[in-house]
């Protein structure tokens, strides 16, 4: 079967989600169905950067009923019935998007999933979802888009001849700070809750205190936000930030030597290949799962232990400029060439 064109649909067109459809449209006819992102779409072509050569659909009136909780979608039932496609990748797996499946199906469309789950998510399932699951797998789907490794776990465990594709989401390419002269010598970026390590972060918190030649700087919001507040209050060499826009992140990143990711589970942590394209390298736990793949070792990363003293003990060999560099320009490599080349070998499957 001839590949031309690509239908992409989903509720909302994300920022992290461009780049990966930008390589759609530089290999295929890139139609798009959203309910909103047409103008996040606009804002990013008009940078010289973002071209999307074979652009055809925006937004869709009517993607979904207006009424409350009624998973019926009769604007985006209407234009896949007129739609002319080769491939469709739905982004989800709501019932509408069950629904729509079906349609693309009777009409010969081949079906590729992005799902997100993981076990751990789906720890409670009913077993009719799970069997929901298992349809869309076996019988609807004929390929899935996972995120990462934890999905791909769950998915093989309710089909293990399922063929599944890891890793959707490509972080942008910018222009590299390559010194050792950055704004901040450690970047936090996540939700400020037990999952994500919060403890750990504030024994971070109390080793810059005491150091105050040391600059971090903390992205993110959560019931422990307040907390926080009030005691990096007064604090100089701390910078506390509840929200930051997509591409100021990306900057934080490019303006920081580490990202400290103190997570306890973490499927994908797509946060952690952003910032290693950025050079900014990250120290993070085995329960990130973006350590579960092929991409990130002692090359490249610090594996945080949960060591009380972790920093005291290790700090003065991390500020080295020289090992610092090392894994900056590592990080930068190796993301790009074994990300890009798995975008590479994904549309191959097409």
């Amino acid at each position: 079967m001839s590949i031309n064109k690509v239908l992409y649909v989903g509720r909302h067109l994300r920022p992290y989600r461009l780049n990966f459809l930008r390589a759609i449209s530089e290999n295929f006819e890139l139609r798009l169905m959203v309910e909103s992102g047409s103008e996040l779409l606009d804002q990013w072509t008009a940078s010289n950067t973002y071209t999307y050569k074979n652009l055809v659909m925006r937004d869709v009136e009517g993607f979904r009923s207006k009424i409350p909780n009624l998973y019926f979608s009769p604007g985006l039932y209407w234009g896949l019935l007129k739609s002319d496609v080769d491939v469709v990748i739905f982004e989800g797996t709501s019932l509408s998007f069950f629904i729509a499946s079906l349609i693309m199906r009777i009409k010969g469309v081949k079906i590729i999933i992005s799902f997100e789950r993981t076990l751990h998510t789906e720890r409670y399932n009913k077993w009719y979802r799970i069997k929901f699951h298992k349809i869309l797998l076996k019988i609807l789907a004929h390929g899935i888009l996972a995120n990462g490794i934890e999905t791909e776990k769950y998915l093989k465990s309710i089909d293990r001849k399922a063929l599944i594709y890891t890793r959707n989401v490509f972080p942008d390419i910018p222009q590299i700070n390559k010194t050792l002269n950055r704004d901040y010598d450690i970047l936090f970026v996540g939700q400020l809750i037990h999952r994500k390590g919060y403890r750990y972060l504030l024994e971070l918190v109390e080793f810059v205190s005491k150091n105050k030649e040391l600059k971090i700087c903390i992205v993110g919001d959560g019931y422990f936000y307040s907390e926080l507040k009030n005691r990096t209050y007064g604090r100089e060499n701390i910078e506390l930030i509840k929200k930051l826009n997509y591409q100021d992140v990306l900057k934080k990143m490019n303006e920081s030597k580490f990202l400290f990711l103190p997570t306890l589970e973490d499927n994908w942590s797509l946060v952690t290949f952003e910032a290693a394209i950025n050079g900014c390298v990250p120290i993070t736990t085995k329960y990130n799962g973006a350590l579960d793949g092929d991409v990130f070792d002692a090359s490249n990363s610090i594996q945080y232990d949960f060591e009380s003293d972790f920093w005291e003990k290790h700090w003065n060999n991390l500020r080295c400029e020289k090992r610092w560099k090392r894994l900056s320009e590592n990080c930068r490599n190796l993301v790009y060439l074994k990300i890009y080349g798995d975008l590479k070998r994904y549309l191959q499957c097409f």
